[in-house]
């Protein structure tokens, strides 16, 4: 499992890789994605960085950053609970699975200061046993957000 986050890595910065878009100082892009992975994106997780869900070995999207930006903000409006992982090119990880604790169950993830380079985006699930669909936005920009998926709250034990 752990080659498995090297080949991941290794994706992102690989030479001659085709990004499935390109994006500008306040561009939005969107792509409607399923998530059906079985890899534990704590494969990614270090120092202060934890990352949840369940990803595939290959990103679910790779964007091309055409020039430095104030704030990259990437998240998914997903029919289920689910999560963010981004890896740059220079190797930074990010990760997310509510936009706002308690509140917005869809992942949301600001990637502040960002610098031009390809950046792999991997949409995870919880649930082993179902896939999770939506959309996935990614804006040079911190002017849009996610629409609020509840969060699930576990009954109460009686």
């Amino acid at each position: 499992v752990a080659d498995e986050a090297v080949d991941a890595q290794a994706q992102v910065s690989a030479a001659g890789i085709t990004p499935d878009g390109t994006l500008a100082d306040g561009d939005t892009l969107t792509a409607t994605v399923t998530s059906a992975g079985l890899v534990p994106a704590a494969l990614f997780s270090h120092d202060d960085v934890a990352c949840s869900g369940l990803v595939t070995a290959e990103p679910t999207y790779i964007v091309q950053l055409d020039g430095d930006v104030a704030n990259l903000r990437i998240f998914f409006e997903g029919d289920a609970d689910a999560s963010l992982a981004v890896l740059s090119e220079a190797r930074v990880v990010s990760c997310n699975d509510e936009a706002v604790t308690s509140e917005n169950a869809n992942p949301q993830l600001d990637i502040t200061e960002a610098v031009a380079g390809l950046y792999g985006v991997w949409v995870g699930r919880f649930d082993p046993e179902s896939a999770v669909s939506g959309t996935l936005t990614i804006h040079a920009g911190d002017d849009v957000a996610p629409i609020i998926l509840e969060p699930v709250v576990a009954p109460e034990s009686e």
